[in-house]
């Protein structure tokens, strides 16, 4: 688990993870509470240094409401994070951020 009950009313990115020694990567972001109308946006970034990021040009996901959503991340190099941005009239969300690797 990465980010425990954390709330967002407009950006977060996590914390670099590196992930060289892993042949598969995939985000669990757990919606346990949200504004009526708050959209989300996942996205994940890859570096290969943990310095400089860049989007990952397949691992994106967009969504409303509360619930578990998953997103796998094909071809991933050494080092991820996830950018989460929430919107809408009045965004918020409150949630937990889990990173599953395996070889």
């Amino acid at each position: 688990m990465l980010e425990r009950n954390v709330e967002i009313r407009s950006e977060l990115w996590t914390e670099p993870y590196e992930a060289a020694w892993a042949g598969e990567a995939r985000w669990f972001l757990n919606v346990v509470d949200a504004s009526p109308g708050t959209t989300v946006e996942i996205v994940t970034f890859l570096s290969p240094d943990g310095l400089c990021w860049c989007p990952h040009e397949s691992s994106r996901l967009r969504f409303e409401g509360v619930g578990l959503q998953t997103l796998r991340v094909p071809d991933f190099c050494p080092w991820l994070r996830l950018n989460v941005e929430v919107g809408g009239a009045s965004p918020y969300i409150k949630t937990i951020i889990y990173l599953s690797l395996r070889q």
